[in-house]
Parts: structure tokens; sequence; C-alpha cells
């Protein structure tokens, strides 16, 4: 094999190396794009949390209160299904 050719499959085994290298970034910002996605919509179940915790007059009896707490875990859970990659409209079954 010639010195060019050598050259040559150098060049083509680079080419197809950086192709696929384009690919695997193209794949890992569209991964970031869905993450970025899944915590922005936790973070907003979160900051609901959060809103009630600051915000919870009117929750003065037990039946109030424990209401307001199985909200709060509801809250929480949908947050942890989204980050987890779970159903986005999940929803708490419990009665």
């Amino acid at each position: 094999m010639s010195e060019k050719q050598m050259f040559e499959e150098m060049l083509q085994k680079q080419g197809l190396e950086i192709r696929k290298l384009r690919s695997d970034l193209k794949k890992a910002q569209h991964e970031a794009k869905d993450n970025k996605i899944k915590i922005d919509k936790a973070i907003k179940e979160i900051q609901s949390i959060i809103d009630y915790g600051f915000d919870y007059d009117g929750f003065n009896n037990v039946k109030d209160l424990k209401g307001l707490i199985d909200m709060l875990v509801d809250y929480a859970e949908k947050s942890k299904s989204i980050l987890q990659g779970g159903d986005e409209e999940w929803k708490h079954t419990k009665s």
C-alpha cells in the first residue's frame, strides 16, 4: 500500500469517526433538552409545595390539615415521577 493510499484511508476513518461524534453530540443535546423539560416540570410541582407551605391559612382543623398533607405528598410524588421519566399526568389514586 502506498503512502498516499494509507493517508487517504486514515482520512476516511477519521471522517467516519467525526460523523459518529457529531451523531453522538446531537443525541446528547436532544437528551439534555428532554432532561431540562423534565426538570422544569418537576420544579413547577415543587414550587407548588413551597407555595402551599407558606400559605396554608384556612387549614385549621385536623381534616383540612390531613388533606393539605395528602396534596403536598401528591405534588412530591408527581415531581419524583416526572424526574424518573414517568407519566407527567400522573395522578395519585390513594383515597
